[in-house]
Parts: structure tokens; C-alpha cells; sequence
């Protein structure tokens, strides 16, 4: 089974040409028994800066438990007429393109996500552990409040609403990007390049100081 916890032999490039920031909501927890409702995917460039952004609900082709409903307020009657996660996989896959995808928490999305399996990926929730070890928490929303993230769209948004999370989540990798940056240019002042080693698998990719 997939660890979400795997870290790269061979990271992605410090600095991706683009990334592909996404989020999913489900139905539950399970990539085998649960199915997508909602996905959303941002394009930003090398610097963080947004491309082009994508969003839509998800027929999941059976029932929204009541439970699942509770957390991003997503019923049945929303997705009846939404197309499904195969009609919008050529869509998403044109998107992304070869950009590295970047997700909060990836294991779980990516396992929603078959058809970007053996794709690279970056997990947000990782790199903040790295460069913010000293937040309160570090999911998505916790980090919102920790970095400060700010969006004038997420003001008439709510949290688990795939948007407003992919672009919680935007927020979240611009923060490691310029935290990456920083603490890069005191190691070179000091004449310190740092510790590149990284061990496990190559599914989930942490950047590398």
C-alpha cells in the first residue's frame, strides 16, 4: 500500500518548470470503496505564480454518506448531473500536462487519482514540517492561519470545498518555495550547501535543502 510518509530517491527539480496543485473530496476515506465528488487543480509557474485553474463537482455514481456531506457540504442532488472522474481524467490530464503535482496531505489524493499514478508528486504537508516545524498543526487550514495565506476568493468560500482547499494549498507551497529560498541563500553566505540524502521510494517527493 502507498505511504504517503515515502520520500524520493530522486527528487524533482528544486524548481519545477510548473507544478499542478489539486485537491479531491470523496466520499470517504478509501480509494478502493470511496469515490471523487469534487476536483480542482490550479497551474502555477516556477515562482508560484497562477497559470490557469480548473474546478468541478464529480458524479461519484453512488450515494453521498450523510457523514461525508457534513465535512464539504456536497449532497447527492449537487452531483446528479456532474460528469464523471474518467470523462474529466483527459481533461485534467491535458491540464497538468508534465508539470509536478503538488497536493496537502498527497497520499490521499493521489490515490483518488489513478491516472496520475506514476506521476511525480510534492506533499505541501511534508514541506511544511520541513521549513515550518514550529506550527501549532500542520493541515491545511491550520497553515492558512499560520502563514498568514490570504486570497480575496476565499472569503466566500468554505474549507473542504476542493477550490478553496487547492488554493489553501497554492498558498502553502508559495511559503516553502520563498522558505526554501531563504534558508538556501544563508547556506550559501555561510558557505553551506546542506544534506541532499533522502532515502525510501519514489512516489511523493519532498524538495531538498
Amino acid at each position: 500500500m502507498f505511504n504517503a510518509f515515502e520520500i524520493a530517491t530522486t527528487p524533482p527539480p528544486l524548481r519545477a518548470v510548473r507544478y499542478a496543485v489539486v485537491d479531491v473530496e470523496t466520499t470517504g476515506f478509501s480509494p478502493r470503496d470511496d469515490r471523487v465528488v469534487e476536483v480542482a487543480c490550479l497551474i502555477l509557474d516556477r515562482d508560484g505564480a497562477l497559470i490557469d485553474e480548473f474546478a468541478s463537482l464529480v458524479c461519484p455514481g453512488r450515494r453521498i454518506p450523510y457523514y461525508a456531506s457534513a465535512v464539504h457540504g456536497i449532497h447527492d442532488a449537487d452531483v446528479a448531473d456532474a460528469p464523471s472522474l474518467n470523462a474529466l481524467a483527459p481533461v485534467l490530464q491535458a491540464m497538468v500536462g508534465d508539470a509536478v503535482i503538488v497536493a496537502h496531505n498527497a497520499g490521499f489524493d493521489r490515490g483518488f487519482l489513478p491516472f496520475f499514478d506514476e506521476r511525480e508528486w510534492l506533499c505541501t504537508m511534508r514541506l511544511a514540517r520541513r521549513y515550518f516545524p514550529h506550527a501549532p498543526r500542520h493541515t491545511n487550514q491550520a497553515l492558512r492561519a499560520y502563514l498568514g495565506i490570504r486570497d480575496p476568493r476565499l472569503e466566500n468560500m468554505t474549507a473542504h470545498r476542493a477550490l478553496a482547499d487547492v488554493l489553501v494549498t497554492a498558498g502553502i507551497l508559495r511559503a516553502c518555495l520563498r522558505r526554501k529560498a531563504a534558508l538556501a541563500a544563508i547556506g550559501v553566505a555561510r558557505g553551506y550547501r546542506g544534506n541532499t540524502a533522502a532515502g525510501g521510494h519514489r512516489r511523493v517527493f519532498l524538495l531538498q535543502q
